[in-house]
């Protein structure tokens, strides 16, 4: 809000101060790695109070050094502890499965966004030290100072300084050295899709879990309850002027809605009503921007393409190039640019659409999948778009911002999404930052389906096993992923259960995974994989390096969709470019040629043999979805809450 005066100042970190960070946490890891992990559950806790008791001061930095306002910024405090508290849950209960034995991967970089620098940089560093890594801790270029005190109440509460590090640094070009060092051993990201792209080029192989863009979409139906669509629409899009990776940057109206002169004379209202001003001036609800409007943001402000109008125009204050009023263009195309780029700041294009399945179509369109919402009273057309949309969130009579820890765990779908990670506040965020070790069997057992039975009988009967214990680990690992898919899985999952709000956690296929069997790897790795894919209906494609076995098993009939390639490992990349960004399985540590070629495509790549553990193992072939739908109206908890009980 008063962007010629500096705040504050403080050193950039040189290349020898960060190459010194990296030797301080070798040495620690030693220490750090090796404690119980009560004692981590119980620091994680003392680290919840110190955030509860210094809520005053990071009010003040959020609001003076982010721009929030003192809503934004509380409630950002509050996911903090939130994730605090979860986080801790959640080592214990994984601490439960008795065959499992946990370790950490090392030294681990948390790199935060500045637009919630508090919330997100804690839920990172949180979940990477209940795990037992060292965490080197990168905030924002601009959110230092919030990054500063956010270390300081984790060191006042037991963390050691050479446990979290604190490191300011210019990205170019000692934050690059520091991603390319092999010391490091996984990274933690929330940033551009680009960002993440350039972190798997810079380091192939590196542990990366990076929650990227987005272009969220509300489709507005004709059944709509319209007064509470403009209600939602416009808190999704322009609270903290639209700079959230969740904010709705689109809206797809129906036909009859979109040429409705009260819906949009209303919807201009209810934006030109919100106070754009000073986050420090009460009331204010759209305050500045961290920046003045970059090159995209800048085009999406102030440009119009063909066929496109105001409904309402944006409004730059004359004495701070930061602040600017809500802006709503009607008649953006598919494909346009305000369609398909992500703006970051407070502009809502309009879209038409003829009927709802055109509208779905449209929302499943773009490269992102991030958050989506509709607004819909009727039942059918809830079911269709829960069935198709194709987002890590969706929202359902709501806003699309506003994600609660355990409530709505936070993660989106392709190009929002990087690596093998699980949503963040949600039950499976800790897995990526340790290293499982299968010290027996499973216990949970079941009778696999008719279907996996039936692979397994054909497995059998090729006497495609060296030894009794593959043959054993094969049938226990069918039965513990047959357990956890029919008792997890394949159930939606809703622990907070709100009245009034129903928040289910379900488990789709990947569209499909790819998997490649090197040569000299143990058969049964790929045959009890595959017997995981069958488990979770999951298509797969398999390529296999030439044996006379794998020829075998190439010719045995899979009862699912799967497509098999005998082909040497220089087939294999070709093919792999052929098909892109995917999922890749691999079972042991791939060639450069192989990792460089992963990296270079952004590839989601899970390395290691397969576990006969259905809890986990499963979570390979599959990806986390969430629905929250309000299903009270204006308090009424009506029908929906007597069926539930």
């Amino acid at each position: 809000s008063h962007p010629k005066t500096a705040l504050y100042s403080y050193p950039q970190a040189s290349w020898n101060q960060v190459d010194e960070a990296f030797a301080a946490a070798e040495v620690e890891q030693i220490r750090w790695g090796a404690t119980l992990w009560q004692e981590r559950a119980a620091l994680l806790l003392q680290i919840a109070n110190g955030l509860r008791k210094n809520r005053k001061r990071l009010l003040q930095v959020l609001m003076a050094d982010t721009g929030k306002t003192l809503k934004e910024a509380d409630s950002e405090i509050s996911e903090a502890i939130d994730f605090a508290t979860y986080y801790r849950e959640s080592l214990i209960q994984l601490h439960r499965l008795p065959t499992i034995v946990w370790k950490p991967k090392g030294t681990v970089l948390v790199a935060s966004p500045w637009n919630f620098a508090c919330s997100i940089a804690a839920g990172g560093i949180l979940a990477a030290l209940a795990a037992g890594n060292c965490v080197l801790f990168k905030p924002a270029p601009e959110a230092i100072l919030v990054g500063w005190e956010l270390a300081k109440i984790f060191w006042q509460s037991g963390v050691s300084k050479t446990v979290l590090q604190f490191l300011a640094c210019e990205d170019q070009p000692t934050g690059s050295r520091l991603v390319q060092d092999p010391r490091l051993k996984m990274a933690a990201l929330t940033g551009e899709t680009k960002t993440a792209k350039l972190f798997l080029q810079l380091h192939p192989g590196l542990d990366l879990i990076a929650e990227t863009g987005g272009k969220n979409i509300m489709l507005v139906s004709a059944l709509a309850d319209r007064d509470l669509a403009i209600k939602e629409l416009i808190h999704s899009a322009f609270d903290y002027a639209g700079q959230k990776c969740s904010a709705c940057s689109l809206a797809i109206l129906e036909e009859e809605i979109y040429h409705d002169p009260s819906f949009l004379q209303q919807l201009k209202d209810a934006a030109e009503s919100l106070h754009t001003g000073s986050q420090w001036i009460p009331g204010t609800s759209v305050p500045p921007l961290i920046r003045p409007p970059g090159k995209a943001l800048l085009l999406g402000l102030t440009e119009l393409e063909e066929g496109e109008t105001w409904l309402l125009r944006p409004r730059c204050d004359s004495t701070n190039p930061h602040l600017w009023s809500p802006g709503i263009k009607l008649g953006v195309r598919p494909g346009s640019f305000t369609f398909q780029t992500e703006l970051f700041g407070p502009v809502l294009g309009i879209v038409e659409a003829k009927n709802f399945s055109q509208a779905l179509s449209m929302i499943n369109q773009t490269a992102y999948g991030l958050t989506a919402g509709l607004q819909s009273l009727d039942k059918r057309e809830q079911q269709q778009w829960r069935e198709q949309v194709q987002a890590g969130n969706g929202y359902i009579n709501r806003g699309t911002t506003g994600a609660i820890v355990q409530r709505q765990p936070f993660g989106g779908w392709k190009e929002s999404r990087f690596g093998i990670g699980y949503k963040a506040g949600g039950p499976n965020y800790l897995i990526p930052f340790l290293q499982a070790q299968e010290m027996d069997l499973p216990q949970e057992r079941q009778l696999p389906t008719e279907k996996v039975l039936q692979w397994a009988e054909a497995v059998d009967k090729a006497s495609l096993f060296q030894h009794v214990k593959e043959k054993h680990f094969f049938q226990t690992a069918l039965e513990s992923y047959a357990f956890f898919w029919e008792h997890y899985f394949s159930k939606g999952n809703d622990p907070s259960s709100i009245p009034g709000q129903e928040n289910l956690l379900l488990y789709r296929p990947i569209p499909f995974v790819c998997v490649r069997a090197q040569a000299n790897e143990p058969l049964y790795w790929l045959l009890t994989w595959m017997g995981a894919a069958l488990t979770s209906q999951t298509p797969i494609r398999i390529s296999v390096a030439p044996s006379p076995k794998v020829e075998k098993l190439v010719s045995l009939s899979f009862p699912q969709q799967c497509e098999r390639f005998l082909e040497s490992d220089e087939e294999f990349q070709k093919r792999l470019a052929s098909m892109g960004r995917c999922r890749v399985r691999l079972f042991t540590k791939p060639n450069s040629t192989l990792q460089n070629q992963l990296a270079e495509l952004g590839c989601d790549t899970i390395l290691g043999p397969p576990l006969a553990h259905g809890r986990l193992e499963l979570l390979s072939l599959l990806q986390e979805q969430v629905f929250s739908f309000d299903y009270q109206r204006y308090g009424n908890l009506g029908l929906y809450e007597r069926k539930k009980e």
